[in-house]
């Protein structure tokens, strides 16, 4: 386990206990091997019985409804999405394919979505990554370059550039501060000025479980979490952006059951781009997906949850899937990865 920079106050009470291992061990006494044994036991109950809650922890798992599935071109890795008035703004990457374009935001009874009316091609050498807008600008990710645009919203412009300190996956906005993943189990906080570090990072979990792989972010405003894809698998975490926790997860192997790109190839077709339009309703898509979804879920039944809006919610029962995975991705081609 990777110990947060950012905990629960439960986890306060394990850490101490990593100087303890390091000594008993190290003297391969018995005696002391007993010793800590005992400080371990009382750790876990003494962390129980101050917050039962955080060890015992499995977050509701929760099946989606598609209300509407409006198709699109393939061929887009879409790495990030969001919503602009009443614009769709979509970043996709692959070395020499990255490109951020601006589309008209799909409606209930749009029969397919509309061609792009602008779109900014970055050179060969940037793989573009996740999007956020804060104010009247737009901010892109990139992978492993290390730089961060930000563009102007109306021409998509680049206005200036910034250093990210490890890779960028996904990007949301928070109030005034911007939200980075990298792949791991971290969500990353950063000054809109500049880009700069603000703050401890946020480890995701679900109970004492780090959630990895954490990919594309979306922020509810009105449930006060960060939605975030799990790399390589058909789940979305609603996080506590105070916490960490995860709150619930939402399950959509129904609507990865339905692409064929995602069945064709999994690991790179993956479910990838989530964002709330000015209605809010919530609409996913994935890598080289034809389609867009509008979704709707059943709220959790305990702990805050969230629903999209303009809908009536009539989502099935928590599905009877295993517990989220969250091991490592696969390795793949540098051409496919992300």
């Amino acid at each position: 386990m990777r110990w947060p920079i950012s905990e629960p106050s439960t986890l306060v009470l394990f850490r101490p206990q990593i100087s303890f291992v390091t000594f008993f061990l190290a003297q391969k006494s018995v005696k002391n091997l007993v010793i800590f044994g005992l400080v371990f036991l009382l750790t876990v109950f003494f962390g129980f019985l101050f917050n039962p809650t955080l060890l015992l922890a499995r977050a509701e798992i929760i099946e989606v409804l598609v209300e509407k599935k409006v198709p699109r071109s393939e061929g887009q890795f879409t790495q990030g999405l969001v919503f602009v008035g009443d614009s769709l703004i979509e970043s996709t990457g692959l070395y020499g394919q990255s490109k951020v374009c601006r589309y008209p935001a799909p409606k209930p009874d749009d029969l397919s979505l509309k061609p792009p009316t602008l779109c900014l091609t970055l050179k060969d050498n940037f793989f573009a990554e996740g999007i956020a807008t804060v104010n009247s600008a737009l901010y892109l990710l990139t992978w492993q370059e290390g730089a961060v645009f930000k563009l102007d919203l109306t021409t998509l412009e680049i206005l200036e550039t910034f250093f990210s300190p490890s890779q960028g996956w996904g990007l949301t906005t928070v109030g005034e501060t911007l939200w980075r993943s990298d792949g791991t189990d971290k969500l990353t906080p950063h000054k809109i000025e500049n880009f700069a570090v603000t703050g401890g990072k946020l480890s995701a979990s679900d109970g004492l479980r780090p959630i990895d792989n954490l990919n594309e972010l979306e922020y509810d405003q009105a449930a006060g979490l960060i939605l975030a894809n799990i790399y390589q698998s058909c789940r979305v975490a609603a996080i506590d952006p105070k916490s960490g926790l995860v709150t619930f997860f939402l399950d959509l192997s129904s609507i990865c059951q339905m692409e064929s790109q995602y069945q064709k190839n999994p690991q790179q077709n993956a479910l990838n781009g989530l964002a709330f339009d000015e209605s809010g309703r919530l609409w996913v898509t994935g890598k080289n997906w034809p389609n867009l979804y509008w979704i709707t879920w059943t709220p959790p039944s305990a702990a805050a949850s969230i629903v999209s809006a303009q809908s009536p919610v009539t989502a099935g029962p928590p599905s009877k899937s295993a517990t989220p995975a969250t091991s490592n991705s696969p390795d793949l081609p540098d051409s496919e990865k992300k």
